[in-house]
């Protein structure tokens, strides 16, 4: 198992991308709306994703992450980064954003 600081990494990795994701567009009509919530009850990090966004007559999530704080489901975090990664790539390209990481 991960120590807490190793933990704290993964969150705040799965953090950034989502903040990159939002900083980019509103989350409808096409763009990718992304949630990131965090609590102390159930799971301790939800990250929710619509690809298209809302307003594109669909309403529910094609993504639905829930995880704790170790990540200790670690397919479940690599499935959520891949697709938080794919969001990031694809609003890249289409909106000519140059990428902060660069």
């Amino acid at each position: 198992m991960e120590g807490r600081k190793e933990s704290m990494e993964r969150m705040r990795e799965l953090q950034e991308l989502c903040l990159d994701i939002q900083m980019h567009g509103k989350g409808e009509d096409g763009h990718p709306y992304v949630g990131f919530e965090t609590g102390n009850y159930g799971y301790d990090v939800i990250i929710k994703i619509m690809d298209n966004g809302f307003g594109t007559g669909k309403a529910e999530h094609d993504g639905y992450y829930g995880m704790d704080f170790e990540c200790s489901d670690t397919r479940r975090y690599e499935a959520c980064k891949e697709h938080l990664l794919r969001m990031k790539r694809r609003i890249f390209e289409e909106d000519k954003h140059e990428d902060p990481e660069d």
